[in-house]
């Protein structure tokens, strides 16, 4: 027979586990000050990975949670998506401003659903350029604590046999954003300063790898 004892300290293990992969979530209009309260309270209760906020109080709860490993989550233009590029990228950098440590973005679905994917592309890098560095706040720059990326597995690219014989040549601009883990999380090539393939790989945001159709190329 199993000691209660061991196996109660088992099942709190795999709780704590759990709930540090767990982004508590309350997106609502009608938000009170006493709801909101109970909300981190609980975060902090339960050392939840993350309290998603909405945005009118992350400047609060980043006060709260300061020190507390518990991460300041918001996002913006959700549900809809329909705000500019512009008021995106201003909203995520007042956002990183006040605190919060992860945004979550809302895409104009519309463009996607209309085969307009360059739109929706840009609509997403339209954020890039908001206050600070990382995500909602552009790449991060070398320097300041930052040291330059360094490749740990670089096979060289091979030259088709067909694209010798018809002496075809070009050259793309590849970019990428890397987590802090060392993962990309985000990819784009451009030829001749259009966009013609993005892809999330496998993992990125929860989602499988995928790469839309971008000027008639599918990969």
């Amino acid at each position: 027979m199993s000691d209660p004892k061991n196996n109660s300290g088992i099942l709190e293990t795999e709780a704590s586990r759990l709930a540090s992969r767990i982004q508590s979530t309350i997106i609502s209009n009608t938000l009170t000050r006493a709801r909101w309260e109970q909300h981190v309270a609980e975060c902090l209760k339960y050392h939840f990975q993350a309290a998603m906020i909405p945005p009118a109080w992350v400047k609060r709860t980043a006060e709260v949670l300061r020190g507390s490993g518990v991460r300041v989550a918001s996002f913006v233009d959700f549900p809809y998506g329909t705000m500019t590029s512009a008021g995106k990228a201003y909203e995520t950098g007042q956002l990183v401003e006040n605190g919060a440590e992860e945004v979550d973005l809302m895409p104009n679905v519309g463009f996607l659903l209309s085969g307009m994917e360059r739109e929706y592309a840009e609509d997403i890098a339209g954020v890039g350029p908001g206050s600070g560095g990382g995500f909602g706040g552009g790449a991060y720059k070398i320097g300041g604590g930052v040291s330059a990326p360094v490749p740990v597995f670089r096979p060289e690219p091979e030259y088709s046999e067909e694209a010798r014989k018809a002496k075809w040549q070009g050259a793309v601009l590849l970019s990428l954003v890397v987590d802090e883990n060392g993962v990309p999380t985000h990819a784009e090539m451009h030829y001749r300063g259009e966009l013609v393939v993005m892809f999330a790989p496998e993992g990125a945001w929860g989602s499988t790898a995928r790469a839309p159709r971008s000027m008639g190329i599918e990969c």
